[in-house]
Parts: structure tokens; sequence; C-alpha cells
């Protein structure tokens, strides 16, 4: 998949998105740990953690298509999967802060409709 010659293919490395699953594995277990009961607001952390997760493994994915230098549907397919799944962290995101911000739902509309 990756060797030495092409490790920094277009300025890409892997060890980020590979440190990025670590930390994300590591921050959801400590907080499946942590939490007694699963609540919405914990849900949505480790929804967030997921989608950070499944972005990772994506961008892995669409790389290691790229460096083969056969271009076909499948590279676009990842990179399409990757931009959904950083989407789902941010509306993930704002429905986590719409509670402190006492946010009511015209107002989370607004923001969900801004941010996307």
């Amino acid at each position: 998949m990756f060797d030495r010659s092409n490790l920094f293919t277009l300025d890409y490395s892997v060890v980020a998105d590979i440190s990025v699953m670590a930390i994300c594995i590591c921050c959801s277990i400590f907080l499946i740990q942590s939490y007694l009961r699963g609540s919405g607001r914990i849900k949505s952390i480790i929804g967030m953690m997921i989608c950070i997760f499944a972005s990772a493994i994506t961008n892995i994915f669409s790389h290691a298509l790229i460096n083969t230098n056969n271009h076909n549907i499948h590279v676009y397919i990842f990179r399409a999967m990757h931009n959904l799944s950083i989407l789902g962290v941010l509306i993930l995101y704002i429905n986590y802060i719409s509670t402190p911000l006492w946010l009511d739902d015209k107002k989370k509309k607004r923001y969900l409709l801004l941010a996307s």
C-alpha cells in the first residue's frame, strides 16, 4: 500500500491519520469508562469520534488509491465519504452545543444551515 519511496506523495503522510485514529480510540474508551449512564450528550461525543475515525480511514484509502495510479471511481467515493464524515462531525457538534447555549429549534436550524 505505502512504501518508503512514496510515503510523502502530494505532501501527505499516513502517520497523521493513524495518530488521529489512535487518539479517537483512546478518547472513546476513556469517555465510555468515565460515564455511568449513556446520555444523549455522551452519544453525541462518541458519534463525533466515530465520524473523525471514519474520516481518517477514508482519507488513508483515498490516498492509497491515488498512489496506485489506478484512478477509478473508488477514489471519488472515498473522498465523498471523507467529506460526509467531516460534515457529520460538524452537525453533531452543533447539536451538542445547542443545549448549553439554550438554542430553540429555529435558531438550531439556522446554525445548521449556515454551517453546511
